[in-house]
């Protein structure tokens, strides 16, 4: 019985690993054909945009352990999106909803991209958690900091 659930320790954490989903429409990122694989991006899952993806303000609050948005792309999110790990901008991210970084060892903000956004970013420390914003990153709209 020992040797059992000493096998199951091992071996449930590489069972409960997350998504990779990637953006293959322009659309809503709570519908499932924007999305290969076909689903919706949750919290242990990572998503890339490779188009337009819209949260729209009637949708449910998205989470999500890392974000990347590619070059020619924007996220415009209305609602609210919990990015718990990291965050790759060579996009665009924009609307006027709230962004939420709540990672539990650190967040890293980084990319080349652009945050025309008039939302809410915030910052959260969660049992010693470090939040980073890489050097090059420009915030430049009139979106609150807290």
């Amino acid at each position: 019985m020992r040797k059992l659930t000493l096998l199951s320790l091992l071996i449930v954490p590489f069972l409960v690993k997350g998504t990779n989903y990637v953006s293959i429409a322009n659309g809503d990122w709570n519908s499932p054909t924007t999305w290969s694989p076909g689903g919706i991006p949750g919290k242990s899952d990572n998503a890339t945009i490779n188009t337009n993806v819209t949260i729209a303000s009637g949708d449910p609050q998205q989470y999500v352990q890392n974000l990347t948005i590619n070059s020619g792309f924007t996220l415009t999110d209305n609602k609210d999106i919990f990015i718990l790990n990291l965050l790759t901008n060579n996009g665009g991210f924009a609307g006027s909803g709230q962004v939420m970084f709540e990672g539990k060892n650190q967040t890293i903000v980084s990319g080349t991209g652009s945050f025309p956004f008039s939302g809410i970013y915030y910052f959260g420390f969660k049992g010693g958690a470090r939040e980073t914003i890489a050097s090059g990153v420009n915030i430049n709209s009139n979106a609150t900091m807290t």
